[in-house]
């Protein structure tokens, strides 16, 4: 349907343009929203550098098919993904016009760095990280994964440590953001909840919040009262469902899809850990066939 009202404005727009003021056709980018599909989901198929060489060419294929047009990686380990040298994961992708537009990666503390505050020793390691997806043209970084706090203490730490790397990342123009899953909604100590720490405790310009809004839902959080709690925070959604998107009914997609300039989301990145298809590309088309009725 709403494919259908795009195409009769575009009509009255060029009838009352005229043929000499008509404005240039609409693309999909101006009429529609864009997908990205987080590479994890195809970690069966593509998830090591053997499975890589074997299947990459039919899964970037099919992903275009269906409608994707960015990607955000994952996997980074000393300059490879999935086992094969992110220069050429970022290529192959290019050369099917899907865009990486990110890439989740993680370092976590060590028991010294969390008592001592001194992030110095993993100075080395995130110059790397980040001069390696400058040169492939991947201008976001995500911390893809923390483990829950014991302590507050331990939360300011970790907190600290997002924000270092936060800067670290916007002077060498890349932005940086952190994904949750739902453990972040737990109160640490009873007391405070680690999402709203980490929100609260960062500066917009340092970290924004990549927010799986399946995660967001299964821990008992509302994507939508985020958004307003924290507008602009959430440069990134991850589409999550149990399954294929939209057939839980857990997830309030409507809502979630007329609130993206609240969040100040713009990318939108499909996601799935599991299926109940014969392969995850079976299910994939079933998630975006549902998006693209959205």
């Amino acid at each position: 349907m709403k494919k259908l009202l795009n195409l009769i404005v575009i009509a009255a727009v060029m009838s009352a343009c005229g043929p000499d003021n008509a404005p240039q056709q609409q693309t999909e980018v101006e009429t529609g929203r864009e997908y990205g599909i987080q590479l994890y989901t195809l970690r069966s198929m593509i998830g090591d550098s053997k499975l890589y060489e074997a299947n990459h060419e039919r899964v970037i294929d099919s992903l275009k098919a269906m409608g994707f047009t960015k990607a955000e990686l994952y996997g980074y380990d000393n300059g490879l993904i999935f086992g094969v040298p992110a220069e050429i994961v970022a290529r192959d992708l290019k050369e099917a016009g899907i865009i990486p537009v990110s890439s989740q990666v993680q370092n976590p503390l060590t028991p010294n760095e969390i008592q001592s505050g001194d992030f110095s020793d993993k100075l080395g390691w995130w110059n790397e990280c980040i001069a390696l997806h400058k040169t492939i043209g991947v201008n976001t970084i995500v911390y893809g994964w923390y483990s829950l706090p014991k302590t507050r203490d331990e939360l300011r730490r970790i907190t600290e440590y997002m924000e270092w790397i936060g800067k670290l990342c916007r002077k060498q123009g890349i932005d940086f953001g952190y994904h949750n899953h739902d453990h972040e909604l737990q109160r640490i100590e009873n007391r405070t909840v680690m999402l709203d720490y980490l929100l609260n405790n960062t500066h917009s310009e340092n970290v924004f919040v990549e927010m799986d809004v399946y995660w967001m839902v299964y821990g008992h959080g509302s994507p939508v009262e985020y958004f307003n709690r924290f507008p602009g925070r959430f440069k990134i959604l991850h589409l999550k469902d149990q399954y294929e998107i939209g057939q839980s009914g857990m997830v309030g997609f409507d809502a979630i899809l007329n609130n993206l300039e609240t969040a100040g989301a713009q990318h939108l990145i499909v996601e799935q850990e599991t299926t109940r298809k014969s392969d995850m590309l079976e299910s994939l088309r079933i998630s975006m066939d549902y998006l693209k009725d959205k």
